[in-house]
């Protein structure tokens, strides 16, 4: 039995007392639909993964939700294709062989298209954060330096979902590689180390772009959970 008239109390300790009068204003605080989306294992079954623009032409995308992009890859099978039976996971940003499946430089998850899965279960554990869009955002054509904009830098940024160039020599979406300080190949684009920029091929010469980023999240669960705030009982 928890005593909710003694203080401090964390937020966890108060959630856990269950109070109904409060109950609805905790969910809201800690953003309940967000948890169940973002916190727990999913599970895609017999799923039939696809090329995307966002990766290599060797690859094939699941169709991952953006608004919870992966994290971790616990396991996949594959009833039907090239390559059947258990696939292997392997690192973040590792491009997969022969039946091994990765979790892409953008978030999504990815496996060798000559693999042809057609039919294929994995699960996996979502990344916590804020799919933001961010339109016509300017980059240096002759640097191919994107400074990212400060709703996005000062939360951070986790992954770089998506690169949609409507203003340059080479327009339309770029392939997404791991995050680095080289200066990518021409239709490719990635952050750099610090997550503060967007390199481009300075033959695209890109000058406006529309991004899809993933943000760290503006309610960190663990430390709402670790908070002393009583506000709720």
């Amino acid at each position: 039995m928890i005593d909710v008239t003694k203080s401090p109390l964390t937020f966890q300790a108060v959630l856990n007392a269950g109070s109904q009068q409060s109950m609805a204003d905790q969910f809201r605080t800690m953003n309940l639909g967000d948890v169940v989306r973002k916190h727990l294992k999913v599970d895609q079954r017999m799923v039939v993964p696809a090329a995307d623009a966002a990766q290599l032409s060797t690859l094939w995308q699941f169709p991952v939700d953006p608004q919870a992009p992966a994290s971790t890859i616990l396991r996949a099978y594959c009833r039907v294709g090239a390559t059947t039976g258990p696939y292997t996971p392997v690192g973040y940003g590792v491009t997969p062989t022969t039946g091994q499946i990765a979790v892409a430089p953008n978030g999504g998850i990815v496996v060798l298209a000559s693999d042809a899965p057609t039919n294929i279960d994995v699960e996996y554990m979502p990344s916590d954060g804020d799919l933001t869009v961010f339109v016509n955002v300017p980059v240096n054509p002759s640097t191919g330096v994107c400074l990212l904009p400060i709703p996005a830098s000062t939360p951070g940024v986790v992954y770089l979902w998506d690169a949609n160039v409507t203003a340059g020599t080479v327009l339309g979406r770029k392939n997404i590689l791991i995050g680095g300080s080289g200066a990518p190949s021409t239709g490719q684009a990635r952050l750099d180390v610090a997550r503060a920029n967007v390199l481009f091929a300075v033959a695209d010469a890109v000058s406006q772009v529309t991004l899809t980023l993933y943000l760290c999240a503006a309610v960190n669960l663990d430390t709402l959970l670790q908070s002393t705030d009583n506000c709720f009982i």
